[in-house]
């Protein structure tokens, strides 16, 4: 049934002569049929005599075609690596007689994270981690029937790329809601921020990514409702 497969079978059935037969196969075998027969070549050609109790014989030829074989390739046309949002494509290069494609999109870092496609040719999908991420496609294409499958995988990865998002306004009046300036960010491993006055006065300073302002000074004095200015120097990871 498949390249590498050793499930080749010849059958004989002999009609006349007298008696009982014998039988020897070119592979040596003394059975009247053979199985477990590989195609180590494209065409494996066997022979069989037939002897009868009177000796007298009869001779066969057959043989056994090894079909093409199957190989599962995958093809990324433009890069395997990429910031986010990233357009990813895998090509199905495969080749032999293969009826089926399935594919499977699996992010590296979380085994949930799965995407399925079923018979097409070419795959495009785009990918928006919020953290850098590997995603692993694997390709198994197959004859009808689940026979004589093969599979490949190929590795992408994906960077995340820098987000920070600043708010407009925030209330420190103490109702836990929106009580902090604080921003949120995505791929960012250090965040320095400066508040400062209308007069340039420099009011408040942290360094750190999960830190806040809660609309104090650095002596710890409350300000008071007005417009400030900030500045933000960021490194992304």
């Amino acid at each position: 049934m498949c390249y590498e497969s050793c499930d080749g079978t010849l059958q004989s059935l002999p009609i006349g002569g007298t008696g009982a037969y014998t039988y020897q196969w070119s592979n040596n075998s003394a059975l009247q049929n053979i199985a477990g027969l590989c195609g180590t070549i494209d065409t494996m050609e066997y022979s069989l005599i037939v002897t009868d109790a009177n000796e007298c014989t009869a001779i066969a030829f057959d043989s056994i075609v090894r079909p093409d074989s199957i190989r599962a390739i995958i093809e990324i046309p433009e890069d395997t690596f990429g910031f986010t949002p990233f357009l990813a494509e895998f090509v199905d290069s495969s080749y032999g007689a293969y009826d089926n494609v399935y594919w499977v999109l699996t992010n590296n870092n979380d085994p949930a994270d799965v995407q399925y496609f079923d018979q097409v040719a070419t795959v495009q999908t785009i990918l928006e981690p919020n953290n850098n991420m590997y995603y692993t496609m694997q390709l198994l294409v197959i004859k009808d029937n689940n026979f004589c499958p093969d599979s490949t995988s190929r590795i992408i990865f994906v960077e995340a790329s820098p987000m920070l998002e600043v708010p407009d306004v925030f209330t420190p009046n103490d109702d836990d809601v929106n009580d902090k300036f604080m921003v949120s960010y995505r791929n960012i491993c250090k965040l320095k921020g400066m508040i400062f006055n209308r007069w340039g006065e420099k009011l408040y300073q942290w360094s750190g990514v999960e830190t806040s302002w809660d609309g104090r000074t650095l002596a710890g004095e409350e300000v008071s409702d007005r417009v400030y200015f900030y500045i933000k120097t960021v490194a992304k990871a």
